[in-house]
């Protein structure tokens, strides 16, 4: 801290520098008030005197341009315009009555104090003073009464009563809730601190935000204060506390202890290093400062900080170049200056060549990059291409697998059913030809005779020709009709099947799946049996296995009568 304790040191010296510069250049050696007041310690006190305050400024300097019309009367800013000027002159003194303490608008006063006086705006009427005094006369003329009125006023025992608006300890709102939290009203800032504040103060200690200490305080049911108002009133309580220190020291009521003065000796020694830390920081604005005055005396002149900085530096250390105006030698100075700039032209060429050049490699590089990206960025394309092609066909491949494995099993179910079919109808026919075989078994025919009728007898005429022709027998029958013919046509049977060999019925009871007889009879019945179940117009008669002479009567009485109607 050696080096930082010279240059604060020297700070006061430097000041008293430029106040003499400044003296000695016409310049103000008062500091700017407001904002940018500084204050030192004792040994950099800035000298108070003023050697040229009283020349260089002048009171016509700080009038204020564009506000002349604010010593205007009312009339010039346009009050007679409202309407209202009598009720306006009514509310307000004019300027002839005004207390005696107050002073003439004639006195040899300074035009900022006159400024100051006056009102600040150009306004001289608030924004509602239209609605004020059209309310204020409404009023004064329902008050006005004359004596010719009178009221009548009734005496009432009772008292006028009615039910507030707002609940009791509801603190004016009349939505509150039970168990919400108080609303925030105005609470007095003290050194005594009450919960709400403690647990403010410990929170705010420990590090908590304004949000957090805002919610606590909400959750607890305490005063409802806003997030932005808390970082208010712990200042305010501090400044309170520090306030009632004071007091108490004073009256003898707190007394400094030991660990107090080793405190505030290391409090004493940070704070010096903070405000050495902010002296450098002021610092570092001087040269900008410094700029921005120069600018002010003389537009023209317009150097940056930096530039104000080197020659500064320059001229203290008495290395600063000679202008050429003042130089013993101006025109060599002048070709001096041009040979300079044409070098610092030269280098700055060189460099911009040398910028572009690095600007079309990097450019270069830039591209083939870009080149590299793309080539990588197709190939990729291409991969993830060909890579969603052999997807596709390979989800094509499962779904026609799939297609396939459907057909065939669909094939498989089909043939399932029809080889089931074919089992049934197989079983079927087998069943069928079993009881077909049963039927035509020989034992069912023992009792077949010459005598027993012929199954054939049923059929009509139709079908006895058809068995005619498929015999190859002669089925025409020109002269007889009906019971006739069909009795023609069976007799044909009957002798065809007469003709027959027994080898020869034996070898058409095999055709047919039928199982021989034992004699001649037999097989003939059975082979007429089984043509006439073949035809449509059979119809099995009960007695047709039988063979009995009821039916055989039957049928001769058919024959009898078929006979005596031909004749």
């Amino acid at each position: 801290m050696g080096g930082d304790n010279h240059s604060v040191a020297s700070f006061g010296d430097d000041v008293g520098l430029l106040d003499d510069d400044f003296a000695m250049g016409g310049l103000p050696a008062t500091p700017a008030h407001g904002q940018d007041d500084i204050t030192f310690a004792q040994d950099d006190e800035l000298p108070s005197s003023d050697p040229m305050g009283a020349e260089f400024f002048h009171e016509d300097d700080l009038a204020l341009q564009g506000y002349d019309d604010l010593h205007a009367p009312i009339a010039q800013q346009g009050f007679d315009d409202n309407g209202d000027l009598d009720a306006a002159d009514a509310g307000s003194a004019p300027r002839g009555d005004r207390d005696d303490d107050e002073e003439p608008a004639d006195t040899p006063r300074s035009k900022r104090a006159r400024i100051v006086a006056e009102a600040p705006s150009k306004s001289a009427q608030p924004a509602h003073f239209h609605v004020t005094t059209n309310a204020a006369a409404r009023s004064a003329k329902r008050i006005t009464i004359d004596e010719t009125q009178n009221f009548d006023i009734d005496e009432d025992a009772r008292i006028a009563y009615s039910a507030p608006s707002r609940r009791p300890g509801s603190f004016g709102r009349a939505n509150r809730e039970a168990g919400s939290t108080l609303p925030a009203y105005h609470k007095k800032v003290s050194h005594e601190l009450d919960s709400d504040d403690e647990l403010m103060m410990a929170m705010r200690d420990k590090g908590y935000s304004d949000k957090q200490i805002s919610d606590r305080l909400k959750k607890e049911q305490r005063i409802n204060y806003d997030a932005k108002s808390i970082s208010t009133r712990v200042q305010r309580i501090r400044v309170i506390q520090a306030e009632r220190c004071d007091f108490e020291l004073e009256n003898g009521m707190k007394e400094w202890k030991m660990e107090d003065d080793y405190l505030l000796l290391r409090a004493y020694d940070l704070a010096e290093i903070e405000i050495a830390y902010e002296i450098e920081r002021l610092r570092a604005w001087r040269f900008k400062k410094t700029a921005e005055w120069m600018r002010r005396l003389n537009k023209s002149s317009v150097f940056s900080g930096k530039a104000c900085h080197k020659r500064y530096s320059a001229i203290m250390d008495g290395t600063a170049a000679i202008p050429c105006d003042v130089d013993n030698d101006p025109a060599q100075r002048k070709a001096d200056m041009e040979q300079y700039r044409q070098d610092c032209e030269d280098k700055r060429e060189k460099e911009r060549e040398e910028k572009e050049a690095q600007d079309a490699e990097r450019q270069r590089i830039k591209e083939e990059a870009a080149i590299r990206a793309s080539q990588k960025a197709l190939k990729s394309a291409e991969k993830a291409r060909a890579k969603a092609i052999a997807a596709e066909a390979r989800a094509t491949q499962r779904a026609t697998k799939k297609v396939l494995t459907s057909q065939q099993a669909d094939e498989n179910v089909r043939k399932q059913k029809k080889a089931a079919a074919a089992n049934l109808a197989k079983k079927a026919a087998k069943d069928a030809e079993r009881k077909f075989r049963e039927e035509f078994a020989p034992k069912n025919f023992k009792h077949i005779s010459k005598d027993t009728p012929d199954p054939r007898r049923v059929l009509d005429l139709q079908d006895l020709k058809k068995l005619c022709r498929a015999r190859k027998i002669n089925n025409d029958t020109p002269n007889k009709q009906g019971v006739a013919a069909k009795k023609e046509l069976l007799k044909r049977l009957k002798d065809a099947d007469e003709q027959l060999k027994s080898v020869q019925l034996i070898n058409f009871c095999k055709y047919r799946n039928i199982p021989a007889g034992s004699t001649k009879i037999q097989m003939i019945y059975q082979l007429a049996l089984c043509a006439a179940r073949a035809c449509d117009s059979y119809v099995e008669d009960e007695d047709e296995m039988d063979g009995g002479d009821e039916a055989e009567a039957e049928a001769d009485m058919d024959v009898d009568e078929a006979e005596q109607e031909i004749i």
